[in-house]
């Protein structure tokens, strides 16, 4: 019951072992027990893992019926890999940037050392530029967990999966009385969710459109003076509900949107919760094998498949537009290069359809020099489809203008494994708190911007975000 789902037989090869939710339960504790039976704290830290295939459970559904401080949800933009965690068998977090080095080389260490689906989930902050607002404090700078329950689909195939970790602080005994009480207390009952009936109370724009105007026009006197070429100034909306949303309940109706999306879900503790719908790949690391890409330039949708086609044709016959996604090709090209020995990327761009907008998007892939994440991280983040070009300059003006913290909107959220990690671009994202709302959205400002235009395109990309948390108030 135990190994890499890809390595397993077909479905109809073990259908009859597949578990019952009310089966699976003494099944994975005798599998816990067995595991740490005469056990002895290690000197060194070490994790296991422990798989059981379990009937199909939705995983946004099961995590949402379950009692636990701190959630974890991932799916790949196809659907078919979803991870849906509960509690925290192991746990790193870090308050600045130049903490996080020693953060994956302990990631590193720990899921080399064992099964080969043990994996990280978090993320880290756009930058560590720029104000800081304690709403972000549980997030830290970057923070990952290695959750203590998994569902995890994968295709067709479920299963139920327990992490354990131990170094020399931990008792065998305690660990196994604390895993088998959480084991105990995990439902598989499907419940019900809260009742829509919250209302919006209000919603405020930080900036404002008034103030937007000033700041993208400060911005253009900045890229007129050589200050930058490219500036991405983002925006936070804020929704003030009746009672609080239901964190899980958002996340049901944004999987239930069609999107070619990953979506991804981080509550370091009850109450506050990070999660999105996000278009956009940072990488995909397979051992040495990396993918990336370039999303930037931005039309809506047509109401009609003729209008929806010269929107598109707009999109590629815009100077301003191709500029813009230029300077991202151009640094995710550059940063590949530094980081490969060999890179490989699409001719020229087409154009990704999504369902509020549509985006010029290359693709690229290479072959690594290295498996070190946090330098992949390093070179990639951030590109300048949310900061802009040059990077380092861009970034302090996003720092001076915009007046609220971005935290981990537009930064790296994702996973890390032994031989597969891979992060998505947090942008389409939204911050829950308490009975507040916030959603993100950003536009790339060049030479030739329009302010008002600009705003309107951050509604436009804020519309399935704010449908869905519509729809959760209705």
């Amino acid at each position: 019951m135990t190994g890499h789902p890809e390595m397993r037989p077909s479905p109809e090869a073990y259908a009859q072992a597949l578990l019952a939710p009310e089966q699976v339960r003494p099944v994975l504790a005798a599998l816990i027990e067995q595991t740490l039976d005469g056990l002895e704290a290690r000197g060194t830290a070490h994790a296991w893992r422990i798989e059981a295939p379990v009937q199909p459970i939705d995983p946004v559904e099961w995590l949402a019926a379950q009692e636990a401080p701190v959630k974890v949800y991932w799916a790949d933009r196809a659907g078919r890999f979803r991870v849906a965690g509960v509690h925290a068998a192991d746990r790193m977090a870090c308050a600045h940037a130049d903490e996080t080095a020693d953060i994956f080389r302990r990631i590193a260490t720990r899921v080399a050392s064992g099964h080969p689906n043990l994996r990280y989930f978090g993320g880290l902050r756009f930058s560590d530029q720029g104000q800081r607002d304690a709403t972000w404090e549980p997030f830290g700078y970057a923070s990952f967990v290695l959750p203590r329950f998994e569902l995890l689909t994968h295709g067709d195939q479920s299963y139920l999966a327990c992490n354990l970790f131990i170094d020399r602080d931990t008792s065998p005994e305690t660990l196994l009385d604390e895993t088998l009480a959480a084991l105990d207390a995990l439902s598989f009952s499907p419940a019900p969710w809260p009742a829509s009936n919250i209302r919006i109370l209000a919603r405020g724009d930080a900036p404002d459109s008034s103030l937007w105007n000033e700041a993208v026009a400060h911005t253009l006197r900045r890229i007129r003076k050589n200050d930058a070429a490219k500036v991405v100034l983002a925006r936070a909306t804020r929704f003030s509900f009746d009672a609080p949303p239901h964190p899980l309940a958002f996340m049901a109706r944004l999987t239930a949107l069609p999107s070619r999306a990953y979506r991804f879900l981080y509550q370091p503790q009850p109450g506050v919760a990070f999660l999105g719908a996000s278009p956009e790949r940072l990488y995909s690391r397979h051992m040495r094998h990396i993918e990336s890409e370039a999303v930037a330039g931005t039309r809506p949708r047509g109401a009609t498949p003729e209008t929806d086609g010269a929107l598109g044709e707009a999109l590629r016959a815009s100077d301003k537009e191709q500029r813009e996604h230029a300077f991202v090709a151009k640094a995710v090209h550059a940063a590949l290069q530094s980081l490969c020995s060999a890179v490989h990327s699409d001719a020229a761009p087409t154009v990704l359809h999504l369902p509020n907008c549509q985006h010029l998007y290359r693709r690229f892939e290479g072959f690594l020099d290295t498996r070190d994440d946090e330098a992949i991280l390093r070179a990639l983040h951030p590109t300048p489809a949310v900061g802009g070009a040059p990077t380092d300059r861009a970034c302090a003006i996003i720092a001076e203008v915009e007046p609220f913290d971005r935290g981990w909107y537009a930064g790296p959220v994702g996973y890390i494994g032994c031989d597969n990690a891979e992060f998505a671009v947090a942008i389409r994202s939204g911050l829950v708190e308490n009975d507040t709302v916030t959603l993100f959205t950003g536009a790339g400002i060049v030479e030739g911007s329009d302010a008002h235009a600009e705003w309107d395109e951050l509604e436009n990309k804020m519309g399935a975000f704010r449908s869905a948390l519509e729809d959760h108030a209705d």
